[in-house]
C-alpha cells in the first residue's frame, strides 16, 4: 500500500476533533476559513482514488475521503460559530511538538506545499518577542536525502556572511522526525517565516499577456544577485522556477527558495527535476551533464520569457518588450551553454535597462 496514503488515513482515522487534522488556524474568521481549505484541497489531492492504480489503494483513498469530509464541514462550522480551539468545548488542543537537538517546534498549520514537502506553521518564543517559522518536512521517507542536501547545500552558502545572503533563506535547524502511524523517518528543516510574499508562479497567473517589462527589471536583478551569491561558493541551486522565487512588492525584495535539488559544482549533474515544469530546464539538464551556472541563468531567464507574456517552446517575447532586453534573454537561454557567469549577466542588463529607462525608479506593482 502506499506509505503516504497509509500515513494520511492513519491520521484521519485517529481524528476525533477537525483541530487535530487541521491545525491552529490564526486570523480573522475568512481568513481561516481559507487555511483550512487549503489543507482540505491539499489532502484530497493527495488521496484522490484516481491518482492510485491498485485496488486496495483506490479502496483506502475512498476510506480517506470518507474520513475526511464531515472533519472538514466540522472545520468549517466552528470556524465560523467562534469555537473552533475553544478549550471550553471539549478537550483543548494539544499541538503537535517535534523536537530537535536544538529546540522544540509546535507544529500549526500548513502553509505551503510544494513537490517533495509540505511547510507548516511554528513560532517560538525569543525574549519578549514570538519568532514565527516554517517547518518544511519531507512528504515521503523517500525524499530525506532532498531534504538534508538542502540544509548542507545552504549551510555552505551561509559559512561566510554577506548582504546578498537576505535573498536567500537561511536553514535554522535540521532533524529527522520518527512518524508514530508508520514508523517511517521524515526529515525536517527549520526557516524563518517571513510575511507578504507572493510567488513569481502566481503573478504569471495574474498577468497572463506579460508584465511591465520595468516590472521585470528588479526582479530578474535580484534573481541574478542570489544567484552570484550561491554560484560564488560552488552551489548551483538547479531548480530556479516560478513557484521558487517569492517577490516582495512592497519594497522590491525576493526570496530565492526550494533548494532541496541543489549540487555543488563537483555534482555529476543535477539529480533531480520539478516534471511540472519541465519547459524550463535547458537540454544539459535532461542529459545528466555536469552541472554549471548557465543552468540556473537559464532558468531564471525563460522565468523571465513567461513572466513578459511569452512562449517557452519557442523562446519567443512580445515585440513590445525592447529588443535589447530580448535579445539578451536569448543569449541566456543558449543551450547547452548560455551565459555562465550570473554577475556579469547582472552587470550587462544593469546597462542596458539603464539606457532604456534612465536611472532606477521605485515603481509600485500590485498583483
Amino acid at each position: 500500500m502506499d506509505n503516504e496514503l497509509q500515513f494520511l488515513w492513519a491520521i484521519l482515522k485517529k481524528a476525533t476533533r477537525p483541530e487535530e487534522v487541521f491545525g491552529i488556524l490564526v486570523g480573522t474568521v475568512d481568513e481561516r476559513l481559507l487555511q483550512c481549505t487549503k489543507s482540505y484541497r491539499h489532502i484530497v489531492g493527495l488521496a484522490h482514488p484516481d491518482h492510485f492504480s491498485s485496488d486496495e489503494d483506490k479502496a483506502k483513498a475512498t476510506e480517506t475521503f470518507k474520513l475526511l469530509q464531515p472533519l472538514y464541514e466540522q472545520a468549517q462550522a466552528k470556524i465560523k460559530s467562534g469555537t473552533y480551539g475553544d478549550h471550553s468545548s471539549g478537550k483543548p488542543i494539544e499541538p503537535v511538538n517535534i523536537t530537535s537537538k536544538k529546540n522544540n517546534y509546535p507544529l500549526g498549520e500548513m502553509r505551503y506545499s510544494g513537490s517533495i514537502s509540505d511547510l507548516f506553521m511554528s513560532s517560538m518564543v525569543n525574549g519578549s518577542e514570538t519568532e514565527h517559522l516554517l517547518i518544511k518536512v519531507a512528504r515521503n521517507y523517500k525524499n530525506n536525502e532532498f531534504i538534508k542536501n538542502e540544509a548542507t547545500n545552504l549551510k555552505t552558502i551561509f559559512k561566510d556572511p554577506g548582504s546578498l545572503l537576505a535573498l536567500l533563506p537561511e536553514c535554522l535547524d535540521s532533524f529527522s522526525i520518527q512518524e508514530p502511524t508508520d514508523k517511517s523517518i521524515r526529515q525536517a528543516n527549520v526557516f524563518h517565516y517571513q510575511p507578504d510574499l507572493v510567488s513569481m508562479e502566481t503573478v504569471i497567473e495574474k498577468y497572463s499577456k506579460g508584465i511591465d517589462p520595468r516590472d521585470m527589471a528588479w526582479m530578474f536583478k535580484r534573481i541574478l544577485a542570489a544567484l552570484f551569491c550561491a554560484h560564488e561558493k560552488g552551489i548551483i541551486h538547479g531548480a530556479v522556477l516560478p513557484p521558487h522565487i517569492l517577490l516582495n512588492l512592497k519594497n522590491h525584495g525576493i526570496l530565492l527558495i526550494d533548494w532541496a535539488f541543489s549540487v555543488g559544482l563537483e555534482a555529476s549533474h543535477i539529480k533531480a527535476i520539478d516534471s511540472k515544469y519541465k519547459e524550463y530546464y535547458p537540454k544539459a539538464v535532461f542529459e545528466k551533464k555536469p552541472p554549471m551556472p548557465a543552468s540556473d541563468i537559464y532558468m531564471t531567464a525563460m522565468s523571465m520569457v513567461k513572466l513578459l507574456g511569452g512562449e517557452l517552446k519557442t523562446k519567443t517575447i512580445p515585440d513590445t518588450v525592447p529588443k535589447s532586453i530580448r535579445m539578451l534573454l536569448r543569449a541566456c537561454t543558449l543551450d547547452p551553454s548560455g551565459l555562465d557567469n550570473a554577475f556579469e549577466v547582472h552587470e550587462e542588463f544593469k546597462k542596458t535597462i539603464g539606457k532604456l529607462f534612465g536611472p532606477p525608479k521605485f515603481r509600485e506593482f500590485k498583483i
